[in-house]
């Protein structure tokens, strides 16, 4: 179990450089130029030298990599020029919401989940197993945003509980 732990670790390492590495090509494949949509339409053209020398934008694909993963893991994930703050803060700040929605979400499906499972197999082979997979099988298959919409117009408009 340890050498296979030891292993999955060890995964990780190119996993992530692999990552790092595919969303820095995203960053950069993107249309137009970051310092001209972060100078405006009328700045001069030594602002934006400026601006690229302060974001490093200057410097070779190479080392705009290798400033961009010492940020990473020295933890600045940057700043959101749309919400005018440190992007981490943005995250720490959504983070109690969406725990409220993942646990409200996650809990009762694993509870229900499990106990459908437990029945399922007391009653190999009989007609509820094949009703719980059945319904399962079809209910796994619906894409989410059409559940979705279907739960709040039976929850909302419906039944008025929303």
């Amino acid at each position: 179990m340890l050498r296979y732990l030891a292993r999955r670790v060890l995964q990780i390492a190119p996993l992530l450089v692999v990552i790092l590495v595919i969303n820095f090509t995203l960053i950069h494949l993107t249309p137009g130029d970051a310092v001209s949509a972060l100078a405006g339409e009328n700045a001069s053209l030594e602002y934006q030298e400026e601006l690229r020398k302060a974001y490093g934008l200057d410097r070779s694909l190479g080392e705009q990599f290798v400033i961009y993963v010492q940020t990473l893991l020295s933890g600045d994930l940057g700043f959101s020029y749309a919400y005018r703050q440190p992007v981490a803060e943005l995250i720490l700040s959504r983070i109690p919401a969406t725990l409220l929605l993942v646990l409200s979400a996650e809990i009762p499906a694993i509870l229900i989940g499990t106990w459908l499972g437990l029945v399922s197999v007391r009653h190999r082979g009989s007609w509820l197993d094949r009703i719980i997979t059945w319904t399962s099988l079809s209910l796994y298959s619906v894409p989410v945003f059409w559940s979705g919409m279907l739960l709040i117009l039976l929850f909302s408009v419906q039944l008025g509980w929303l």
